[in-house]
């Protein structure tokens, strides 16, 4: 690597003592661009704090014995402390319509009134749609 010298001399560190001419400039307008591509960059990023939302409600339909219906009662607690949601859990062998509607296809997790997961809930998927609505 070259070292740079100046009309003054060179510095201990191999650094110049004087810039040469427009470099300073050049810096400056190097910094401003990526503060302005940061800026645009960080429009994508979430925030860290997730909004509170006890307007949203959600219902988890489960099971005794139900496996995969822990697992999102677990996802959907850790969840609801960041975001505040309200959630109730709904057996769904306590009602004949339920059971009817739903057979064996449990979990099912209805944000404000809609099917959003059956089986699985994806904790990822589940974050976006609190942010989104």
């Amino acid at each position: 690597m070259a070292r740079l010298e100046s009309s003054k001399g060179v510095g201990a560190l191999g650094t110049p003592f004087a810039s040469y001419s427009g470099r300073a400039t050049r810096h400056t307008r190097d910094v401003d661009e990526m503060l302005t591509f940061l800026q645009k960059l960080l429009r994508f990023v979430p925030p860290l704090a997730p909004r509170r939302r006890p307007e949203v409600r959600i219902v988890l339909l489960t099971r005794a014995g139900c496996h995969l219906c822990d697992d999102a009662l677990a996802v959907l607690q850790e969840t609801r402390e960041a975001y505040g949601f309200q959630m109730e859990t709904i057996d769904v062998d306590s009602s004949p319509e339920l059971a009817a509607e739903h057979g064996d296809f449990v979990p099912v997790v209805l944000v404000d009134g809609k099917v959003r997961f059956r089986g699985r809930v994806n904790a990822v998927l589940l974050r976006r749609l609190l942010d989104a609505t």
